[in-house]
């Protein structure tokens, strides 16, 4: 018969799912690789809240994945209880030395998690993200041993980034959305460099809108924060010129609709629950015109190389979409 130990190893490892706290070791038997499964477990299940948040909402889904994460949660601590205090490179002493300090991190980020379940729309899923990220990055400042950078090869392509470990604690988020809104190149920089790459680099303007999986008729106010939001993701400091592309091609199917000209198939529509598109179903004339013009740019945007170029113009088409739908 298996020893309660032994037990309680194959229970955590079924119930693996990892945040972006840490990732070590211990003296309990085989709680580094305990742990590791749990926080990339985590990590998936954010990733897989970012891609619900910027595609076709589904409550269901994401509630799934907020389950992961308070389960995982609730057996973070106890992955680093008393006892499990061994040499582990990754793991800086103060997880032990300050367990009060570690349980108030692990409670916040549970705390945090729960936010989704009763985020009313998709800006207030976004900026939860965000926060949930910056819970992870700061405990990761806390209590784990920054890994070495991975060594770079002449001409290779950059290295993805690590979303959820690399967003700033939510304070400096607030700060970048200040610098931001200052509305120059360079406010704009130094607040995607203090935020460090999330899911948005500042947070949009509110657009109110009752983010639904099933619109029962078209709601212009969903699908204007669904595609200023598509737009806003491709902002951040992604790894692939592709992904980024991903994201533009999204927002012009979000504002196109099926019927448009430059919707594409191959790539989800985050308004194919909300409507016909935003132009297809907005009676301003005058509106629509200034949104295709955000089209043709997110258009351009497709062939840009660059991705700090790609980040600029998906941050300006979001921007563009804001300031539209608000009349300025």
């Amino acid at each position: 018969m298996p020893s309660a130990l032994t037990m309680k190893r194959v229970l955590f490892a079924l119930s693996a799912s990892g945040c972006c706290l840490l990732g070590s070791t211990v003296a309990i038997a085989d709680a580094h690789s305990d742990r590791q499964a749990l926080m990339r477990a985590n990590n998936k299940a954010l990733t897989a809240i970012d891609a619900i948040v910027i595609g076709v909402l589904n409550r269901d889904k994401i509630k799934d994945q907020v389950k992961i994460l308070v389960d995982n949660g609730a057996q973070i601590t106890a992955l680093f209880g008393p006892g499990t205090d061994q040499t582990d490179p990754a793991v800086k002493p103060e997880i032990w030395t300050d367990a009060a300090g570690f349980q108030a991190a692990d409670d916040k980020f549970i705390n945090d998690a729960k936010a989704f379940l009763t985020a009313p729309d998709r800006i207030t899923l976004a900026t939860t993200l965000v926060t949930v990220q910056a819970d992870c990055a700061a405990c990761h400042r806390s209590y784990r041993v920054a890994p070495p950078p991975a060594p770079t090869v002449a001409g290779g392509p950059p290295r993805p980034a690590q979303v959820a470990a690399n967003v700033a604690n939510a304070g400096n988020a607030a700060n970048a959305g200040n610098a931001a809104n200052g509305g120059n190149a360079a406010a704009r920089q130094a607040a995607a460099a203090a935020q460090g790459g999330g899911f948005i680099d500042r947070a949009p303007t509110p657009i109110p809108a009752a983010a639904t999986v099933k619109a029962k008729t078209p709601s212009l106010a969903v699908e204007i924060s669904a595609a200023q939001i598509a737009a806003r993701s491709g902002s951040r400091n992604i790894g692939r010129i592709e992904d980024v592309h991903n994201r533009m091609q999204r927002a012009i199917n979000c504002l196109e609709g099926p019927k448009g000209p430059d919707f594409d198939t191959t790539v989800l529509n985050p308004c194919a629950d909300s409507g016909n598109g935003v132009i297809p179903d907005s009676p301003d004339a005058a509106r629509n015109a200034k949104y295709q013009e955000v089209v043709q740019k997110l258009k351009a945007g497709l062939a840009i190389t660059d991705r700090q170029a790609g980040f600029q113009v998906a941050l300006d088409a979001a921007d563009a979409i804001v300031a539209i739908s608000s009349g300025s």
